[in-house]
This record gives C-alpha cells, structure tokens and sequence, in this order.
C-alpha cells in the first residue's frame, strides 16, 4: 500500500456495504469485487453469527472469496474494546484496516485510521446518505458494517482489502448511525481484516456461477462519492 494521493471514488451498496475504487480501476474489476463481496457475505451469514461466531464467520467469508478466485494474504480477526467505553463507526473501521495490514506504524497506519475517518465523515456529511443508511437493524443483536479498499496496479493486478465490523451494541435508532458513540461496557466488537488479491483466471471460470447466484439488487449502487 502506498500513501500516494489518489482520486478515490467511494460507493455505497445494500446492506452496508461501502467500497473505495481509485479511478484507475476497471469496470469489469469493480464488478468482480462487489459481486464476490457480496455473494461472500451472504453465504457467511448462512453459516454464522456474526457476533456469535465472527471468526468462523470471517473465516468462511475469506474461504468463500478464495473459491471465487480471490486469494488471501492476510486475514485477522481483533476484539476491540474502548477505554473510555465509547465506540465509533470510524474507530472500529480504521481498526478493521489496519488488522488486515497487520501492525503498521507511520504513515501507513496514519493513512489506514484516516480513510475510515474519511469514508465515515463524507457519508456523514450527505443528507442524502443519512437516510439511506438510517439505522433499520433486522437483529437488535447484530450490527455490521464492511468497508473494501480496491487497488489496481498499472499492469492489472487488482487487491481488495476488506475491513468487516461487527458489534452487539444497540445504537440510539434515534440518533445517525455514522456518529453515534455507543456505550461499549458489555458489548461485543470485532475489527476483521483481509488482503485478498484476485486470481483474474479463476474468476472467469466461475463469473457466471457467481453472476447467477447474486441478486441483482445487490450490485445496486445507491449513493457515490469522490473522496
């Protein structure tokens, strides 16, 4: 990972699903990760709580990905707990990316913890987006919230790291869901990392298994953003 500038575009999906894509990324590869993404977690919610279970959870998630043609090179799963016994969106998120890095310090872990601060703040900033994303939890037990950072190199090479929060916290279904601070004593709260690095042959001999399975509303972007 670099600390160069980039033009970065973030997307919003159904089910709290963001991605990050710099522009120089193809369509076609844009594609191939939130299809992947998405039929992943789907699958991963069929076998696992998320809370319950979050690293078996993850770990099927990750498994599912590499039958899809994306290879890991890092997964970590971390529990996270806040001293002042407040938690945020951006905190959590920032955790969940340097988890899949590892542990980074300088200008790396500086550029992981301030992409999550800045995905979380320009949805935030978006009336728009404060009402997609209210906060309609089908579980009161289960809150999640992925965020997938997509790279490209200029020989097309493409790598997604994927940072997956989970907590058990009951936010205020008042208050925005992007930045509320929830009381953390008691809670339970996961930061879940992965590099997965896309085996372009592979994909293409499932792309249309992986096409015919997912929903097609899945794919639907709902709100986009320069970042």
């Amino acid at each position: 990972m670099t600390t160069n500038k980039e033009n970065l575009e973030l997307q919003v999906l159904p089910d709290m699903n963001l991605f990050v894509f710099p522009d120089t990324m193809s369509e076609a590869n844009r594609t191939a990760a939130k299809a992947c993404h998405a039929l992943a977690t789907q699958g991963a919610n069929k076998q696992h709580h998320p809370i319950q279970e979050t690293q078996a959870w993850f770990n099927q998630y990750v498994f599912l990905m590499s039958k899809m043609g994306w290879t890991p090179t890092r997964v970590d799963v971390q529990r996270i707990t806040q001293s002042d016994r407040h938690l945020e969106i951006s905190n959590l998120v920032g955790k969940g990316l340097q988890a899949a890095y590892g542990a980074f310090t300088g200008d790396v872990a500086s550029a992981l913890e301030g992409l999550g601060k800045t995905v979380v703040s320009a949805l935030a900033a978006s009336t728009k987006n404060v009402e997609l994303l209210d906060r309609k939890s089908v579980e009161d037990d289960r809150n999640s919230l992925s965020l997938n950072k997509c790279e490209q190199t200029g020989a097309g090479q493409v790598a997604m790291m994927v940072s997956a929060v989970q907590t058990d916290a009951k936010p205020d279904k008042k208050a925005n869901y992007l930045l509320a601070k929830w009381e953390s004593s008691g809670t339970t709260n996961y930061a879940c990392g992965a590099v997965l690095n896309l085996d372009q042959r592979q994909y293409e001999k499932v792309r249309a298994v992986v096409e015919t399975k997912l929903d097609d509303n899945a794919l639907e972007v709902l709100l986009a953003l320069e970042i």
